[in-house]
């Protein structure tokens, strides 16, 4: 005796936890996706925004005086004091304190030897504050090719982003496509399926009909071939009981009273003969 197979119910739960634990998995790479182009466009945004504050910084650059900044403001604490007269033994000697109880009287030679040497600390104050306007004004000049340093690796990282963000986005155009594709591909494949399980039942249809046709002819072959034999059979039946009929007649009807018949004659003859016989003695 067959027994049925019956299906363990930890069978269908395993399945059923393995289905929805793909479909858990496809959902989370889906927010995985989501979320790293969520950070992606952030991201870019702030470039953007910071790429623009930088723009706008280097678009007005500090403007740099066309003389040196000792002629029109000395820096503080290095400014040389000047008289009316501009002389600079006067300014000199005003700076000097004056000793009580002593009379300052500079020689020639002192007053020539105090004149040179604040002409060359005028020279040194002058060269120094030259330089450091050249200093400045290179920092400046660097400040600023750093800024387009920076300003240029701005816009090529910018660059690259909105390249990658492009190279993602015709990736993902490619996907869809593909995607697209395969589903209409899906479509058409499930429609020539379908249209061909419905040519197939229509042709099982009209074989089933087909076949119904031959089964009925043919029973009505049969049916008429029985009837003929039927006949027949009938017809011969008939044949063999007249057969049989003049066969009684002939042979047990009409021959043994043809025989008695002339039976009665030949003996009716002897006994006229005899008779006569008798007559004659």
């Amino acid at each position: 005796m067959s027994r049925q197979f019956v299906p363990s119910s930890f069978e269908h739960r395993y399945s059923a936890q393995q289905t929805a634990l793909k479909e858990q998995q496809a959902q989370i790479r889906e927010q995985r996706r989501l979320i790293e182009e969520l950070q992606y466009e952030q991201r870019q945004q702030t470039m953007r925004q910071e790429l623009g504050q930088g723009s706008k910084t280097l678009t007005s650059p500090p403007t740099v005086p066309s003389s040196p900044p000792e002629a029109e403001a000395p820096p503080q604490g290095r400014q040389i004091p000047r008289d009316d007269s501009g002389d600079p033994h006067t300014r000199v000697a005003a700076q000097r304190p004056e000793v009580p109880g002593h009379s300052v009287r500079p020689t020639v030679g002192a007053n020539h030897r105090e004149q040179n040497t604040e002409d060359d600390s005028a020279r040194c104050e002058l060269q120094t504050d030259r330089s450091d306007f050249t200093t400045a004004t290179w920092a400046t000049h660097n400040t600023a090719a750093t800024g387009t340093t920076q300003n240029s690796k701005y816009l090529k990282v910018l660059k690259n982003m909105e390249d990658r963000a492009a190279e993602r986005a015709r990736l993902k155009a490619e996907r869809e496509e593909r995607r697209r594709q395969q589903e209409e591909e899906k479509a058409a494949q499930v429609l020539r399926e379908e249209e061909e399980r419905q040519r197939q039942a229509e042709a099982e249809k009209k074989a089933r009909i087909e076949a119904h046709r031959q089964k009925k002819r043919l029973e009505k072959q049969r049916e008429e071939e029985k009837q003929r034999e039927q006949a027949r059979q009938e017809e011969m039946t008939r044949l063999a009981e007249e057969h049989y009929r003049r066969s009684i007649l002939k042979y047990r009807g009409l021959l043994p009273f043809k025989k008695l018949i002339s039976l009665v004659k030949r003996n009716w003859l002897k006994a006229v003969r005899q008779h006569e016989k008798c007559l004659l003695r």
